[in-house]
């Protein structure tokens, strides 16, 4: 019966072993795959201006400020509503920011992007997001657009 149990014991032994080291060679190639292909990041973008679209008021063109190709592109964008504000934050992706050696210039590039209000935007202020500061309403896209 000793044998047997000790039979056991190293089976459990070996099979935790094998675990392991299964684990740790995935961690392995993770982190490999991190720095030299590299994984997504997402940043805020600052919101610069909006611009009223279209006659139902509801449809906004977002100025934003993104990076350089593969650096700050368009990533998505979340609005917030009440009665009085809309609070609207931009987001921009780094395909491979985790890359080792990965850099960016700090130009920014001016994005556009429209979006669709629940109801018009009207005499309600706006907001960046992640500042909090006020974003500029323009009289027309034509204004938003000519304002680079």
């Amino acid at each position: 019966m000793d044998d047997r149990d000790e039979q056991v014991r190293r089976r459990i032994r070996a099979s935790t072993l094998w675990f392991v080291a299964a684990i740790l060679t995935a961690a392995a190639a993770l982190i490999v795959w991190a720095l030299t292909v590299g994984f997504p990041v997402v940043n805020d973008a600052r919101t610069d201006a909006v611009a009223v679209q279209g006659d139902s008021g509801r449809e906004i063109l977002v100025r934003y400020t993104g990076g350089s190709p593969g650096c700050g592109d368009p990533h998505s964008i979340e609005v917030e509503e009440t009665q009085t504000t809309v609070t609207i934050t931009t987001h921009v992706v780094a395909p491979h920011g985790t890359q080792f050696n990965f850099g960016c210039d700090d130009a920014g590039y001016p994005m556009f992007q429209t979006i669709r209000l629940e109801r018009p935007l009207g005499g309600r202020a706006v907001f960046d997001g992640p500042t909090g500061a006020t974003v500029e309403v323009a009289a027309d896209v034509a204004t938003l657009v000519a304002a680079d």
